[in-house]
């Protein structure tokens, strides 16, 4: 356990032919009894350290400001991994466990649509009681359209969600009634494999309408303008600098929080993380970027994590740029791109060549996605072929030389490394030109949203553990289906998977639809990422899965 040092002088006492000094029994966890003196070897001791126990504590870092920790206007992975330490909802979601949070038990109807949430006996910080009133109107709030929250579309799974969310129906039309203060009943518009999963989403945390009532627009901005159900509450917050969080009393699973007290730091420059994790000023470093990872191959303290990310190429399908919109094109550019060599020289191995628009290691029916529906699609580039496609469609769109064919590629200001080679694989492999726009982070994602653009370079998260995170993207109604994939075969699979029970047939027509995306080459799958970091071998209990809220140290301890 990590404590803090103090330096007493110890006097030593002549007694009957012996030396008495005084020593300290050390001590865990939240408190400390005086030490007890020992009889010592009889030697003098003097300036020794001792290790006076206080509290354990997690320092770790961030690389943003927290914009603000109120969970319905959430839109980050920054701010629901902070904000699932001071909140928690029905549920809690640890890697790959859904865990009992406020709510003790559930049921599920059996045609998959009704969940029954009964609430134990816990308590807000202030020590009022946790109430199923205060769910559904943090969920009313998640879709009130007056309140515009990004992370809305994560209601539509709920009865009526979306059009609530659009203005085209009532709040009592919403698919959420409390039967009493202990118990709340959600209906969904469809069966979901993955809802409880989102139930323990930051964004479904619920909040207390005194408190939003008070502060308003500042809810949640401030230690004070804000109770906490979680097993932490803030204790200090300034917003450019750090946030201390300590141990909640109130909690109702208190007996299993180890840490007393967490600081976060915000620390944008990765050189200074790196330094003060060196320094012993942080006790893990939350993602380390890939240039600095080789120099910690060797450690023990390097460690890795599935964040769940893939990379794709992706192709504006809207139809003004018709080379774009040609098949035999796609999949030149496809068989152009070798994601093997690709990915070994933009992360020395680390990452994982791809070539799926599902993450293999997301959930299937019974095992991994991957592993249940495997796909054949190559790895490698295939030259010849991609330039005998390549021929066929410049015949078909009219064009002479590979030379004429300029595309634009649309990056951000930290993407530079990947557009150069996916620039020289096109220009070797196939004679076309790739002009790199390179733009920061912020202007990139805009311009993608408002189709301003030609092939651009993007990455996908998964919200929750099902195939369905990675695939809803190409729906045609998706309001993330930014390449503009439209078909209607791939729109029937996603249909006919959201109308039926059986998670086997579910699973398979959820392949069809992603193979159907492959088929069209509307994408080019590149690589799925692992990120490493930076951990004190003594420090347990990090949790960094992909399906969870992340880094988390709810479940962190220090080990002897």
């Amino acid at each position: 356990m990590k404590k803090r040092r103090i330096f007493i002088l110890l006097m030593a006492c002549v007694l009957v032919f012996s030396l008495i000094g005084c020593t300290s029994t050390q001590t865990g966890g939240e408190s400390s009894e005086n030490p007890e003196n020992e009889i010592t070897n009889g030697e003098e001791q003097e300036n020794e350290e001792e290790e006076i126990p206080e509290i354990a504590n997690v320092k770790f870092n961030i690389d943003i400001a927290l914009p603000t920790l109120d969970p319905q206007l959430s839109n980050s992975i920054v701010v629901s991994g902070v904000g699932s330490h001071i909140l928690e909802g029905l549920v809690r979601v640890n890697g790959n466990e859904i865990l009992p949070g406020i709510a003790k038990e559930w049921e599920i109807s059996d045609d998959g649509l009704v969940y029954t949430f009964h609430l134990r006996e816990a308590y807000w910080s202030d020590g009022e009681p946790i109430k199923a009133q205060d769910f559904e109107y943090a969920i009313h709030r998640l879709l009130d359209p007056n309140n515009i929250s990004p992370a809305s579309s994560f209601g539509y799974i709920i009865k009526n969600g979306a059009e609530v969310n659009k203005g085209e129906a009532d709040f009592d039309e919403l698919g959420i009634k409390v039967l009493d203060d202990k118990t709340i009943e959600i209906t969904l518009r469809e069966k979901s494999s993955y809802f409880l999963s989102l139930v323990g989403k930051f964004v479904y945390s619920p909040v207390r309408k005194d408190y939003v009532e008070k502060y308003d627009q500042d809810f949640a901005g401030g230690v004070e303008k804000n109770v906490y159900n979680g097993p932490f509450v803030i204790k200090e917050w300034k917003r450019e600098d750090r946030i201390i969080l300590e141990k909640n009393p109130n909690y109702w699973n208190k007996d299993e929080i180890k840490l007393d007290e967490v600081e976060i730091v915000v620390v944008p420059n990765a050189d200074t993380a790196l330094g003060m994790y060196e320094n012993g000023n942080l006790d893990f470093i939350n993602e380390l970027p890939m240039i600095m990872a080789s120099q910690y191959s060797d450690s023990e303290e390097l460690e890795y994590f599935n964040d769940g990310k893939i990379q794709f190429l992706r192709f504006n399908l809207d139809g003004t740029r018709p080379l774009l919109s040609n098949f035999n094109f796609r999949k030149a550019v496809y068989l152009a791109i070798d994601k093997v060599d690709y990915t070994n020289i933009v992360s020395s191995g680390i990452y994982v060549p791809n070539n799926r628009v599902v993450m293999p290691g997301i959930a299937g029916a019974d095992g991994a996605f991957g592993d249940e529906y495997p796909l054949d699609y190559t790895l490698n580039s295939n030259v010849e072929e991609a330039k005998e496609l390549l021929n066929i469609a410049m015949e078909e769109e009219g064009i002479e030389k590979p030379e004429d064919i300029v595309l634009e590629l649309l990056i951000s200001d930290t993407e530079r490394v990947e557009g150069e080679i996916l620039q020289d694989m096109l220009r070797k492999n196939l004679g076309i030109e790739i002009e790199l726009k390179q733009l920061q982070f912020k202007q990139k994602i805009e311009q993608h949203v408002a189709h301003n653009y030609e092939l651009f370079l993007g990455g996908w998260s998964p919200d929750y553990n099902d195939p369905l995170t990675y695939i809803t993207v190409y729906d045609s109604e998706s309001p993330y289906n930014h390449a503009s994939y439209y078909n209607d075969e791939f729109d029937s699979y996603l249909k006919e998977a959201a109308e039926t029970v059986d998670r086997d047939e579910r699973m398979e027509l959820l392949f069809k639809a992603e193979k159907k995306v492959l088929e069209d080459y509307a994408t080019v799958p590149l690589l799925y990422k692992r990120s490493v970091y930076l951990k004190k071998n003594s420090l347990k209990g990090v949790n960094r899965d992909f399906q969870s809220p992340r880094p988390s140290v709810v479940f962190a301890y220090w080990e002897d």
